[in-house]
C-alpha cells in the first residue's frame, strides 16, 4: 500500500533528503544532489507530490507540477521529475502519480499540461500516451548556461 500527498516547504525535513536524492539519481544519475533549501523552494513555488510506502514510510516516488502564470495566454502546468523507485515499478504508481497531478491541474483550472520525456524511456512514454498526452511536433531548444 502506498500514500500520495502534496507537501509544502514546512513538511520537508533533513531526513527526507537521502531518499529523495536516491530517487532523483534513478531519474538522472549525473545530476547534483538536491539541497534542503532547493527542495523547500520547489515545494514553495510548485506542487510537490511525494509517494510513500505505507508500511515503511519510505519515500518511493515523487513528481512536480509547476504552474506558468501568463499575462496573455491561459495559465498552464508542466509536469517534471516523475520518478518511482526501481523496486516499486510496474505496480501502477507512476500512473497514479500523473493522475494526481492531472487532478491538481484541473483544481487549479489550468488550460493544459505539458511534459517532456526522453524517447529512450519507452515505458514512461507509453504511460503518458495512455493518459491522453499527445506528442507534439515541436523543436525543443536549450541554451546551456
Amino acid at each position: 500500500m502506498v500514500s500520495y500527498r502534496f507537501i509544502t516547504s514546512t513538511d520537508i525535513s533533513p531526513g527526507m533528503l537521502p531518499e529523495i536524492n536516491s530517487l532523483l539519481s534513478q531519474l538522472a544519475p549525473d545530476s547534483p544532489k538536491v539541497t534542503l533549501e532547493a527542495l523547500r523552494q520547489t515545494a514553495d513555488k510548485s506542487h510537490l507530490l511525494l509517494v510513500s510506502d505505507s508500511d515503511t514510510g519510505k519515500i518511493i516516488g515523487l513528481a512536480v507540477l509547476t504552474v506558468a502564470h501568463k499575462l496573455v495566454t491561459p495559465d498552464f502546468g508542466s509536469i517534471e521529475d516523475v520518478v518511482v523507485d526501481s523496486a516499486y515499478r510496474g505496480k501502477g504508481i507512476g500512473k497514479e502519480i500523473v493522475s494526481q497531478l492531472i487532478s491538481k491541474a484541473r483544481q487549479l483550472k489550468l488550460h493544459y499540461i505539458e511534459l517532456t520525456s526522453n524517447p529512450s524511456r519507452v515505458t514512461a512514454n507509453r504511460l503518458y500516451q495512455s493518459l491522453d498526452f499527445v506528442l507534439r511536433p515541436t523543436n525543443c531548444y536549450r541554451l546551456q548556461l
